[in-house]
C-alpha cells in the first residue's frame, strides 16, 4: 500500500493553520504577560493540534 501525499494547496494550508493560530495566541498571551515562553507553549499546542488532526486524517482515509 502506497502513502498518499498531500499534493494540493488546501491540504497543505490545513495543516499550518493549527500552528498559526498557536502562535498567535502565544504571542497575544505573552505580550499581555509580558513572559516570553508563552509564545514556545503556544507554538508547541498548536503543533501538537496539527499532529494529532494530520493522524486522524490519515487513518480515515
Amino acid at each position: 500500500m502506497t502513502r498518499r501525499q498531500s499534493n494540493t494547496k488546501q491540504e497543505a494550508s490545513w495543516l499550518w493553520m493549527p500552528l498559526i493560530i498557536g502562535l498567535i495566541i502565544g504571542v497575544t498571551v505573552a505580550a499581555m504577560t509580558g513572559q516570553w515562553w508563552w509564545s514556545t507553549v503556544g507554538v508547541l499546542a498548536g503543533a501538537a493540534v496539527g499532529a494529532i488532526g494530520a493522524g486522524k486524517l490519515r487513518r480515515k482515509r
